[in-house]
């Protein structure tokens, strides 16, 4: 029996959200199915992170166990065979059986694009139109969030987790033509984390709260306060990565994000 990682991109609008859901309307699921037609036989995946209903990924992660005598390869062409348009494998990569495509992780990243006006047919369905941003104080704002944190404030009421601290590694504001793209990376995230937090920075930027409201959030860790949560067709999973040993592309690059490292 040998494990493979799989790295592969998707447009989150069709599906319930990556986690299975039982009625085959989960990315998770028509994942597996694609790679069952290959394997001849039934697979169990392992994910990096769960993304919700109608996020996307830029690069995702999954690996999964399989007997069958097939070569990278042909994992990659087999697949990607039978997913339809919005999926589509980018590497598989065998791997040592001690990785696991959550476990192993030292890191995710997230992008989320805001457009502050700009009249873009194709970008609408893939950001969130808000007022004009000063870039300047959400940065001031962001970097608040550096190193650890209780991300309660920022968690969801329904999230599973048995806290919210978790460690945020970088943090970027920046335009890519007219578009705003906010940048995380961190060891993990709260659910709806990215979303919320990206809110507040949107209140930041149009001048609606001050910067030094998100230190506050933090503090207080009081969910009543933070002024509500982004829409997900704006967020993607941008990267996940692992130890260097482990050989995988970490990275995927696509004009949503900005060609940019976090």
């Amino acid at each position: 029996m040998k494990r493979f990682a799989v790295g592969f991109s998707y447009i989150g609008a069709a599906y319930c959200g990556y986690q299975a859901q039982g009625n085959g309307d989960s990315v998770a699921e028509v994942l597996a199915a694609a790679i069952e037609k290959v394997a001849n036989h039934n697979v169990k995946l392992g994910c990096a992170g769960r993304t919700d209903k109608g996020v996307h990924a830029v690069l995702q992660v999954v690996h999964f166990d399989s007997d069958a005598n097939r070569s990278e390869y042909q994992w990659l062409r087999g697949v990607n065979a039978n997913l339809p348009e919005d999926i589509s494998v980018l590497w598989v990569k065998e791997v040592p059986d001690d990785f696991h495509a959550r476990f192993s992780a030292r890191f995710r990243s997230y992008v989320y694009v805001l457009n502050p006006g700009a009249n873009d047919l194709f970008m609408d369905r893939y950001s969130w139109k808000v007022g004009a941003l000063d870039i300047d104080l959400m940065q001031t704002a962001g970097a608040m969030l550096l190193g650890e944190h209780d991300f309660h404030a920022f968690q969801s009421r329904h999230c599973q987790a048995e806290h919210a601290i978790r460690r945020v590694h970088a943090v970027s504001v920046f335009r890519v033509g007219e578009m705003v793209h906010f940048e995380i990376q961190a060891n993990a995230f709260v659910h709806h984390m990215v979303r919320k937090i990206t809110a507040t920075l949107v209140a930041i930027g149009e001048g609606k709260i001050q910067p030094d409201v998100m230190l506050s959030l933090l503090q207080e860790k009081n969910r009543q306060r933070v002024p509500g949560q982004a829409p997900s067709k704006g967020l993607f999973l941008k990267s996940v990565g692992y130890a260097d040993h482990y050989g995988l592309s970490l990275k995927h690059e696509s004009h949503l994000t900005g060609g940019r490292d976090v």
